[in-house]
């Protein structure tokens, strides 16, 4: 019992880091979304934003 006590409490840990990962990620891409980065090329920027907007919305759906 201890064993699957230890084994939902290792989950719970890497939920949270999931979840906090995924916040900043979201923080930063949304903080700098308007303008490429420095040295990026806008074009390719715009494709990222394009595969991460696609990626946001066919995971919205799963929960952490």
């Amino acid at each position: 019992m201890q064993e699957l006590m230890n084994l939902k409490h290792e989950c719970d840990l890497m939920t949270e880091r999931i979840r906090s990962t995924r916040a900043n990620i979201e923080y930063l891409i949304d903080s700098i979304k308007d303008r490429s980065p420095k040295g990026v090329d806008p074009e390719k920027w715009k494709k990222f934003l394009a595969e991460w907007n696609s990626f946001q919305i066919e995971y919205s759906n799963f929960q952490f």
